[in-house]
Parts: C-alpha cells; structure tokens; sequence
C-alpha cells in the first residue's frame, strides 16, 4: 500500500512538474503573466559588409530623427535609451546598439541606382533638331492629373471638401502663372481625373490673361470640368496617363515643353502600372516630364509612390499642405531651372539632348544618399554615452569608417550613372 502511494505522488509530480515547462513554454510563469522577451537589441550584429550595411536598417528609431541643421535633435526617445547603456560597455557593443536603433534606410537610394534608366530621353523630332530651333515662342503644355478618389470627399472645414480647395489651388496656381509675366512662353494646361466615378478630361486649353472687367474664358473651361467631376470610382492612375501620352504624342515639336503634374492624397487609385506609363511618357514622342504634388497627406507610403513616379518622370516631388500653394511655375518649363533659359538668350545655344542630359545629370545629384546625414546622428549618439573615453574614440572611429565606405560605394555607383557635360 505504502509503494503504492509513492508510485502515485510521484506521478502526480511529474504531470505537475509537466504543466510548469509547458507554462513556460508559452512565455508564461507559473502565475500566469507574460514573461518579458530578451530586447533583440543586445544580440543584435551590425554589418561588416558594405551589402549587409545597405540592408539593415532603418533602425529602431530612424524614422523619428528629423534634419534640424547640421547638426541632427535626438529626440527624447533616443536620449532615454542611451541611459540605459551601461558605461562598461566596449566600442564594438555600443556600436552594435547604435546601428540597431538608429542605422538609416538605405534600400530606397540602392533600388533607385539599380534601376536606373541612363537613356538620355529625346524624341525623334528633338534628337534631330538643330540648336537654332528652339525659338520664341516656347509653348509650355501642362496636363494635370487629379486624385479624384473618395479620399477628396473628406472635409478640411464646414463649407469645403479637400477637393474643393484642390480645385481652388489649381485656378490659384494658374493665375500665379498668368500675373507673374509670361517671358515669352504659351502656356495651355489640360485636366484629367483618376480615381472617380465620371472622370473628367480636357483637350489643352491655352491660357491667356483677362483684361480688365472681362471674363476669362479659359478659366471658366477649366473650373466647369473640375466642378463635373464625380468623386469615388475604379479608373486608375495608369488610365489617365494614357490619355495623356495621346494628347502629348501631338505636341512634339522643340518649341514644346511638356510637363504633367501628379496631385494625390491617397494611394486608393494608384496602381502599379502608373510607373510604367510614366517612363512610357517620358521617352515617347511626347517626351513628357511627370512631376507629382502630395496633398494635405501624412502617409508615407504614398510619399514613397509619389517619389518613385516622379524619379522615373525626371520630374520634381513636392508634399502640399492646406496652407501652401502648388506653385506651377517654377516647376512647369523643366528646363528652365538648369540653364536659367527663358531668362537669357541662352536658349538658343543648347540643343534639345544637352537640355535633357544636364536634366538627368541634376536629378542623380540631388539623390540623398544619407550617410552623412547617418554619421551625425551617430556622431551625436555616440556623445551622449557615459563610457570610457578610450572605447568612446573607438567608437567614434567606427562611424567614421562606417560613413567613409558607404559612401565611396554610392558615390562611386552614382558617378557611373551621372552623364558628363
């Protein structure tokens, strides 16, 4: 009876003793709570390898450090994490940390240079055009293409959707355009729609300033197929930039510069052949430049989309707020801000392919590659820790290293890309 017992409290035991691993197991202690997980930070590895660099970050709290001058804020966040270091840490541990919290996003900038289409974009008309060609008047072509999505429907006051202040920053825009002196160019704007249930296209209207006490005709056009519009449906992004490559396949003389403006607040009707078409546009006959304007939108990841279309439109991307216009004219002649043509005689000296390889030459050198921005946000890290001076020196020796072989990388991919002059 006595062995009998035993056998059995010792059974009762294990099952009891197998309920306590198995509660463990679950990242549970014996009362039921969660156990804490180790911080992915204290075994975390940082690159030795320039392809290893590329790819690991961004860094815990990359994304909450904003340029601030030369020298960048670490927010609270970061400082607060800092006095968690011990001070007997080693150069290579604190290195390893700072590159987990704070190491940059590289992949953008590397998927750009991968991808990099170094054509130099001339049409057949263009590439053999004679420098004297180009003459007065230029005629500037600009099609905007609106976000016509349900998103435009939210309202920004008590009268107002967004799309109601679109509206009221285009006619804003043009008469900008108008007010300010035309310097010999023509300029005709078309409108198209994407992303509504009756989209709107117009045929390029050219546009002239009013006298006095009179009507402008062309405005009155341009506001009547903005107000048609319809908001919320399935068109795409892609489908208006079709119709817009029809319309500017006809304006494909030297004399036309050709530039489309992208306005979005959401991602909702942008879809992935929108960046196909806009390289369609940029070396097709047309030759259109595509710029793009982010409105009254917090989400980066249509930043992101808007940034890519406009790189491969050889445009220029720009966020807009409810408080700040969009600004066409110092963006619409494209070449204008790289040679200060339309301002000089020298328009007449360059040809259509020099234009357009200084264009290109422009957009690579304006990539941010950021690993200077990397190294002072580093630099400024590095500081704030109680370690030893000797391994602070170290450490300080291993972001510069860090910052030196990044960027003869990038700067060496980028120089094999930038056309010379």
């Amino acid at each position: 009876m006595r062995k009998s017992f035993i056998m059995l409290f010792a059974l009762l035991l294990s099952f009891v003793t197998a309920c306590s691993d198995q509660s463990v197991w679950h990242g549970k202690d014996r009362g039921g709570s969660e156990k804490s997980k180790p911080d992915p930070m204290l075994s975390f590895k940082a690159a030795t390898s320039i392809e290893g660099m590329l790819k690991e970050g961004p860094g815990k709290y990359a994304e909450e450090i904003e340029p601030t001058g030369y020298t960048p804020t670490l927010p609270d966040s970061v400082r607060a994490k800092l006095r968690t270091f011990s001070p007997k840490l080693n150069a290579s541990e604190a290195y390893n940390r700072l590159i987990y919290l704070l190491a940059q996003d590289y992949q953008p900038i590397a998927k750009k240079i991968d991808q990099y289409d170094s054509r130099i974009p001339l049409s057949s008309q263009r590439k053999s055009a004679p420098k004297s060609v180009i003459k007065s008047p230029v005629h500037v072509n600009i099609a905007l293409v609106i976000d016509a999505s349900s998103v435009q429907q939210k309202k920004v006051n008590s009268e107002q959707t967004r799309f109601d202040t679109i509206k009221q920053k285009i006619k804003e825009a043009i008469h900008d355009v108008l007010n300010s002196g035309t310097n010999g160019l023509e300029y005709s704007i078309s409108i198209h729609t994407y992303g509504g249930k009756v989209d709107k296209d117009t045929s390029f209207i050219k546009i002239a300033g009013a006298a006095p006490g009179q009507s402008d005709d062309s405005m009155q056009e341009l506001t009547s197929a903005l107000d048609g519009v319809k908001l919320g449906g399935a068109s795409k992004l892609s489908d208006a930039l079709s119709q817009v490559q029809i319309e500017f396949n006809q304006k494909n003389s030297p004399n036309d510069v050709n530039q489309v403006f992208v306005v979005s607040s959401s991602l909702d009707a942008i879809d992935d052949q929108a960046l196909t078409k806009t390289k369609e546009l940029l070396y097709s006959e047309g030759q259109a430049q595509v710029s793009t304007l982010s409105y009254d939108s917090k989400d980066n990841k249509l930043k992101e989309k808007l940034d890519d279309i406009a790189f491969a439109g050889l445009g220029e991307s720009r966020e807009v707020d409810k408080d700040s216009g969009f600004n066409f004219k110092d963006q619409s002649t494209g070449i204008g801000d790289d040679f200060g043509l339309f301002e000089t005689n020298d328009l007449y000296s360059y040809t259509w392919a020099e234009i357009m390889k200084n264009r290109k030459r422009n957009q690579l050198l304006k990539l941010d590659p950021k690993f200077n921005f990397e190294y002072e946000i580093l630099t400024a890290a590095a500081e704030e820790l109680k370690i030893s001076q000797s391994e602070k020196d170290l450490l300080l020796q291993k972001i510069t290293n860090r910052r030196d072989r990044l960027k003869d990388y990038l700067q060496g991919k980028l120089e094999t890309l930038i056309p010379e002059k």
